[in-house]
């Protein structure tokens, strides 16, 4: 149940970013320049997940998980591992 919620919240939250009029499941292997991403937006999904989901991730991380799929399941692994 907990892993529902995480996840839900942080697609609400990079949709938010990104300002999606679609379902971010249709971009889920979109990299995040493809989605037209910049730095100014990936500052914004990582305060967005820190004050929504207390989860405090650095900017760098994107150069790791560069689709809103493998950052989800990277944070769904911290998550569980705190």
């Amino acid at each position: 149940m907990t892993n529902k919620i995480n996840i839900k919240l942080i697609e609400d939250n990079i949709e938010k970013a990104i300002k999606l009029k679609d379902n971010l499941k249709n971009y889920w292997e979109f990299s995040f320049n493809e989605l037209g991403l910049d730095s100014f937006d990936l500052i914004e999904i990582t305060k967005l997940i820190k004050q929504n989901l207390g989860i405090e991730i650095d900017i760098t991380i994107f150069f790791n998980y560069t689709t809103p799929k493998s950052l989800i399941e990277y944070l769904i692994e911290k998550s569980n591992c705190n």
